[in-house]
């Protein structure tokens, strides 16, 4: 069953098929599928046919045809409606447990004829970015230590070089055992259809090295792609302000072109010159991240994204 949502800082718009109990109800849904393509193309008079030098993708016009019962409330609802559809907002597509969304604005309502107890009424939405997306950020951690001492789990090898692990009971400590593990690089799965940009989130949680020449290497094996950032003129910054290095946070959001700390303070220019944020993506399907440290023993790493998809989830 497809019921979709568009809602914003004004309230939230409820529509719903076949037997669903909303007021407004789906009769047509339009542009949920592929979006349309411009291309750029050259035809030669010796040669058959043309050749296509490059393809634009287009904005994403979305047009929904809904009545509205309760014909008593409906002057009011459609009032309430067309307040929330003036301002930009965020369509939300469901159908069955998958759900995928998408910035739009409403380019055009209007009401047609009535039916009975029904009016028609039809809604065209413009979206910019024509890609649907899932509802929540992924989240994977690509670089963190774990203390596993009182985790209630005994971590060990064998003689073999085969690991183990095996519940402990309190206060119970057996040797061999693994004190802590350290994640140096994940896969990263974009089960989207199309590549997507991440946000790099770097915690710093303890000492720092005391060795010059400290940096956080990031790499994408499966695109050969590479940040890296030089934080020794950072670290001197921040201990000049008399700040807690030991506890900050420094966010690559690469959607966005920027690097800021903790502070929301711009930090581009501990990126070495030949690190592009536009330069860095995670294509469709496996990407093994690497990080490289050498700042902090205890540091984390983790990289959020959006999965990106051509289609709304049709039924």
């Amino acid at each position: 069953m497809l019921r979709i949502t568009y809602e914003n800082k004004l309230g939230k718009l409820q529509l719903g098929g076949g037997r669903d109990t909303h007021i407004w109800r789906i009769l047509e849904a339009d542009g949920l599928g592929l979006t349309a393509k411009q291309f750029n193309t050259v035809t030669y008079p010796t040669e058959i046919g043309q050749h296509t030098m490059s393809e634009t993708i287009n904005a994403r016009t979305i047009t929904l045809k809904c009545d509205i019962r309760s014909p008593k409330g409906a002057q009011f609802e459609i009032a309430r409606a067309l307040r929330i559809l003036n301002r930009p907002g965020t369509l939300t597509i469901h159908s069955g447990i998958t759900k995928r969304k998408i910035n739009a604005r409403c380019a055009a309502a209007e009401q047609g004829e009535r039916h009975g107890g029904y009016r028609v009424f039809v809604m065209q939405f413009l979206c910019d970015y024509p890609y649907f997306e899932d509802t929540c950020h992924t989240n994977v951690p690509i670089f963190r230590r774990e203390n596993l001492i009182g985790s209630g789990r005994r971590w060990y090898f064998d003689e073999t070089a085969a690991f183990h692990s095996q519940p402990i009971s309190t206060n119970q400590f057996i040797l061999p055992c693994m004190f802590s593990r350290r994640t140096s690089s994940a896969n990263v799965m974009n089960l989207g259809d199309v590549d997507t940009e991440p946000v790099l989130q770097i915690y710093i949680q303890g000492n720092l090295f005391p060795e010059a020449g400290r940096k956080i290497r990031i790499t994408n094996n499966a695109t050969n792609q590479t940040i890296e950032m030089n934080l020794d003129a950072y670290i001197a910054d921040e201990a000049e302000k008399e700040r807690d290095i030991t506890k900050d946070e420094i966010t690559l959001n690469i959607p966005e072109r920027t690097v800021y700390n903790i502070y929301g303070e711009n930090l581009i220019s501990i990126l070495s010159n030949d690190s592009f944020l536009s330069a860095f993506w995670l294509e469709c399907g496996n990407n093994i991240i690497e990080v490289e440290n050498s700042v902090s023993a205890r540091c984390a790493v983790m990289c959020e994204f959006s999965n990106k998809y051509i289609e709304a989830v049709l039924s």
